[in-house]
């Protein structure tokens, strides 16, 4: 939705979440991870608008080295209340794999993988005491949410980094994006928020969170809202 939106100013050439020429594709074992990144500043070189976008969800543990590898480059980081993203991803998961199975590699620091790169020590130590435990689909995307959003503490202090959350966007996205374009240097008009629609916004829930690992979403939902701008 925030690439949509920021992709109808002019001024910005958007990429997608593995969109050519700057992500591995399908096939390849860094598939939807970003290509080398001295080839990405070659690429970046060579774009013909003031501002080029790229959603590199799973380098997001990175986000630090990137934003110093490409000096003067700014990042949107979105948070999303965790009931909303875990339902989401059961439905639209469904039948390809479920929350155990997606999760699994969060657990086995053996094997190095995006999903469990740079995690902090305090949530290591967290998946250790899930990793033996009995957990449903729900409560493993929990957890990944949880591990995922954990990362913005290294990011938390940079002056290029924006924190911004996915309800208050939805819910006022005239002002949320004046925001974002400000913080990026990007002309804003009015119209360009008019496709966002809150019809995700707090659906209802049908499933069950371990009640433990769920009280610690909650704890780091509210730190974040705390620590926006």
């Amino acid at each position: 939705m925030v690439g949509r939106v920021l992709g109808f100013c002019p001024a910005v050439n958007a990429y997608g979440e593995g969109d050519l020429p700057y992500f591995y594709q399908e096939g390849h074992p860094r598939y939807l991870r970003l290509v080398q990144w001295p080839h990405m500043k070659m690429l970046l070189e060579r774009e013909k608008t003031p501002f080029t976008l790229l959603k590199p969800l799973y380098d997001s543990q990175l986000a630090k080295d990137l934003l110093t590898f490409f000096p003067g480059s700014r990042a949107i980081w979105i948070f999303r209340h965790y009931l909303d993203v875990v339902d989401s991803h059961i439905k639209n998961y469904k039948g390809v794999h479920d929350g155990i199975i997606y999760t699994r590699e969060l657990f086995d620091r053996r094997k190095t993988v995006w999903k469990n790169e740079n995690l902090p020590d305090a949530v290591i130590e967290i998946l250790e005491i899930f990793r033996d435990r009995e957990i449903n689909s729900a409560t493993g995307y929990a957890l990944f949410w949880l591990a995922r959003n954990s990362l913005y503490a290294y990011v938390k202090q940079s002056p290029d980094v924006l924190l911004v959350n996915y309800e208050a966007i939805v819910l006022n996205p005239v002002e949320e994006f004046s925001k974002m374009f400000s913080f990026l240097g990007v002309p804003f008009k009015k119209k360009y928020a008019s496709v966002v629609h809150s019809r995700s916004y707090r659906k209802p829930v049908n499933f069950v969170i371990d009640p433990e690992v769920q009280g610690l979403c909650e704890d780091m939902y509210k730190e974040l809202k705390k620590m926006m701008r």
